[in-house]
């Protein structure tokens, strides 16, 4: 999953032993608002991948195959 949200660039992972790189990551964000909506709209995306509904269907077809 950490691989998934960096590549669509719709969040990222922090090391929890170094709680200053948090503030590194969300700075930007703060900043441009224009790359929080991007990023947003990137998660939004991702998420559609998996949804129930997606995955359900997914598992059925795997099943009856």
């Amino acid at each position: 999953i950490r691989d998934e949200i960096e590549e669509n660039a719709c969040g990222f992972a922090i090391d929890y032993a170094k709680p200053q790189d948090l503030i590194i990551k969300l700075k930007p964000l703060l900043e441009d608002k224009s790359l929080l909506l991007k990023m947003q709209n990137n998660a939004h995306t991702l998420a559609q991948q998996y949804s129930r509904k997606k995955l359900g269907k997914a598992f059925h077809e795997l099943i009856i195959s």
